[in-house]
């Protein structure tokens, strides 16, 4: 498992995140629901600073393009397919 802090987010993934965000979070103000307050100030830090250690962690990015992003979900299952044990 390796963090790397540049950007895998991309534009409208972030616009996404942050209109999200701060619906969550207004929500969670609203209704004094800390679980969803910590929820949407986390979207909302992912969309202003455009890196998700969910996607990181897991080697996805949706910063250049579809293909860059469906080539690495592809990279991602492979390596899942190598780790996970044959239960066939």
């Amino acid at each position: 498992m390796k963090l790397e802090f540049k950007e895998n987010v991309g534009g409208i993934d972030a616009y996404i995140r942050t209109v999200g965000g701060v619906t969550f979070l207004s929500w969670g103000i609203l209704k004094r629901f800390p679980i969803m307050i910590l929820f949407g100030a986390t979207l909302v830090a992912e969309g202003v600073i455009r890196w998700s250690p969910l996607f990181s962690v897991l080697s996805l990015t949706s910063t250049d393009n579809r293909i860059k992003f469906e080539e690495s979900i592809e990279k991602f299952s492979m390596a899942k397919r190598h780790s996970a044990p044959n239960l066939r």
